[in-house]
C-alpha cells in the first residue's frame, strides 16, 4: 500500500462536490496544519526566505489551493512580531474555498493577503514572486504533473518554491484509521487517500532532482510530514 503512490482520485478533486463537503475538509485540513506542523513548516521556510530578500520590502509569497487562508493569516502574524511584511496572493479554483478565506481574511483586518478564483494552470501575475508554496496540493498531482508545474512556476517564482506535504507513512495512516470514525465519509476517504497519495523524502528528492537548474532540499517533520524546497539557481 504505501510503497507506491495512490493514483486513485479524491472527493475534493471532483467539480461537483458539495459545498458543505468542502467546508468539512477545508475545516480538517486547517486543523492538520495547525497542529501537526505545517503551518510551522511554512513559517520555518519564510523565515530562510527573509534572509535572502532585502528588509526594506515585502516578501512576495503565492499561496497555490490556500484554502481557507489560515495559513497565511498565523504566518502574518508571527512575521509582524519579526518586523517583516509579506503580501500574499492565494489561489484557489473553489469559490467556497475563496469565500470562506476572504471572511476570515476581513475578520482580521488583513490587507497583506490578497484572494483569488484562479486555477493554477491558469495564473499569470502582473509582477513576479519570490517564492510559493503549496500546503497539502501537490500530493493531488501525478509526479509528471508537479514537474510541469515547477517548470511553469519558475516563469514568475524568482527563488524558491516549498511543498508542504504528507509523508507516505503506514504509522499516520494507522493513527489516522484508527480515529476516522470522527469525521464525515467524504473527510474519511480523503484523508486516508492522501497519506496514500503523499511522498516518500528520497524519492521527492529524485523527482525534482529531474529538474535542470535547480538545488533540492528535503526534511521530515513531526507526524510525517515532509517538507521540500526547490530552489532556482
Amino acid at each position: 500500500m504505501f510503497k507506491k503512490r495512490s493514483s486513485k482520485p479524491e472527493v475534493l478533486d471532483r467539480r461537483d462536490i458539495d459545498a458543505r463537503e468542502i467546508l468539512r475538509s477545508l475545516r480538517f485540513c486547517a486543523r492538520v496544519n495547525r497542529f501537526l506542523g505545517g503551518t510551522r513548516v511554512v513559517r520555518k521556510f519564510l523565515e530562510a526566505e527573509f534572509r535572502r530578500t532585502p528588509t526594506n520590502r515585502p516578501l512576495r509569497v503565492l499561496d497555490i489551493g490556500a484554502g481557507d487562508g489560515s495559513i497565511p493569516l498565523a504566518v502574518n502574524r508571527w512575521a509582524r512580531g519579526q518586523g517583516r511584511n509579506i503580501e500574499w496572493v492565494c489561489l484557489e479554483r473553489s469559490p467556497h474555498a475563496a469565500r470562506l478565506a476572504r471572511q476570515a481574511i476581513a475578520a482580521a483586518n488583513d490587507s497583506r493577503i490578497q484572494v483569488m478564483e484562479d486555477d493554477i494552470w491558469d495564473h499569470q501575475p502582473d509582477e513576479p514572486y519570490d517564492c510559493a508554496i503549496g500546503s497539502m496540493f501537490f500530493h493531488h498531482l501525478t509526479d509528471e504533473k508537479i514537474l510541469t508545474l515547477l517548470e511553469w512556476l519558475r516563469t514568475f517564482v524568482s527563488q524558491s518554491v516549498l511543498v508542504n506535504d504528507l509523508q507516505r507513512c503506514g504509522v499516520s495512516y494507522r493513527g489516522l484509521a484508527a480515529i476516522s470514525w470522527l469525521f464525515s465519509p467524504a473527510v474519511r476517504h480523503d484523508a486516508l487517500l492522501s497519506i496514500r497519495r503523499g511522498f516518500r523524502p528520497g524519492k521527492l528528492r529524485r523527482l525534482f532532482e529531474r529538474l535542470k537548474g535547480v538545488s533540492v532540499s528535503v526534511t521530515r517533520h513531526w507526524f510525517c510530514r515532509v517538507a521540500c524546497v526547490v530552489r532556482f539557481d
